[in-house]
């Protein structure tokens, strides 16, 4: 599970999680925004 948190003054934030969970984050992103790479958009 990806967690943001906000960093105590309020000027930024902590991103905390599994390696697991931020590769497939990215892997979702490049399966939406990459033409032709991924699953999602051979669809179009």
């Amino acid at each position: 599970m990806i967690k943001i948190n906000n960093t105590p003054n309020l000027t930024g934030v902590t991103i905390s999680g599994d390696f697991n969970d931020f590769y497939d984050l990215v892997e979702a992103f490049h399966d939406i925004t990459i033409p032709g790479f991924g699953k999602a958009s051979q669809l179009f």
